[in-house]
């Protein structure tokens, strides 16, 4: 009997596997064209995970991508009537940039509804990459995920002092149940909702804060192991499935051995279907390849 459930078990497990090895290539391929097309490419490096943890934080999400500057990040500022808009990139280039220079994000002054100048606050993705990007975390994620979150710092911005110090901008984005909605303008979030922080002592230090979403939150990027946790929930209820039926077969029923397994019928019959269905699709890829050639022909 074990040898039968266990070879049942097999069967399930390889089909699910199938189906998210395809929904995650899918899901690469999806953003390799987006990397392809873009003006700001991250090269797919736009997840960390906490040392000493198993906590990943993946923002492949939030990064933009095309040559539409209205697409860029956008958080705006207003002191006292003197007002700033910061256009910025999450793992990529500011598709915007700054006086045609190259840059994650910036800061532009605005006087009468009008830029008055720019300055390039952090290199993230543009000069050296990873080299100019520091990531971190910040509260509790294991007491209170809810008031912790993930930190993702740009620095080698304009220089900024005499001594030669360099603009920098932290992007803080906690962890919230706000889902972000991609195809509206700023992903449906208010850019006066963002919290932008100078550092008050050298006036280099940028922070900029975004109201809680779910992409703070460890795990929660379309990059986290989805396609994994679904095959060990599909497995626990197919265990549990098999588990209860095989008892109540030998206890209600007096069943024995393979006998035991509920609709053993079926699963008997599952690898034949299995390779049918793989014949069936390797006759389709042929049929297609010849009308392929038919049509080159």
């Amino acid at each position: 009997m074990k040898n039968w459930f266990f070879s049942v078990l097999f069967v399930s497990a390889f089909l699910l596997s199938i189906t998210a090895i395809r929904k995650d290539d899918d899901d690469d391929d999806d953003d390799d064209n987006e990397s392809n097309n873009s003006h700001s490419s991250s090269n797919g490096e736009c997840s960390w995970t906490a040392p000493g943890s198993s906590r990943t934080y993946d923002l492949s999400g939030m990064t933009r991508v095309g040559t539409d500057v209205d697409k860029d990040w956008k958080a705006e500022e207003d002191i006292q009537g003197f007002k700033f808009d910061y256009y910025f990139n999450i793992c990529g280039d500011s598709i915007k940039g700054c006086n045609n220079h190259k840059t994650s994000a910036s800061q532009y002054q605005i006087f009468g509804g009008a830029s008055a100048g720019c300055i390039p606050l952090g290199e993230g993705w543009s000069e050296k990459g990873k080299e100019n990007v520091e990531w971190k975390e910040f509260g509790d994620p294991d007491k209170d995920p809810k008031s912790s979150g993930v930190i993702i710092k740009y620095k080698n911005g304009q220089v900024c002092s005499t001594g030669g110090e360099k603009f920098s901008v932290a992007f803080k984005i906690p962890c919230g149940d706000t889902k972000r909605k991609p195809g509206e303008k700023n992903d449906g979030l208010d850019p006066k909702k963002f919290v932008v922080e100078q550092d008050s002592a050298s006036g280099c230090e940028y922070t900029i804060s975004f109201p809680p979403i779910e992409d703070g939150c460890p795990g929660s990027g379309r990059g986290g192991n989805w396609g994994w946790i679904t095959i060990g929930v599909t497995l626990g209820i197919f265990a549990f499935y098999f588990g209860l039926g095989v008892a109540f077969r030998m206890k209600k029923l007096g069943a024995q051995g393979k006998d035991a397994i509920p609709h053993l019928e079926f699963w008997e019959s599952l690898p034949g279907l299995v390779l049918d269905g793989m014949r069936f699709s390797l006759d389709q890829v042929k049929l297609g390849i010849e009308k392929i050639r038919e049509s080159r022909s």
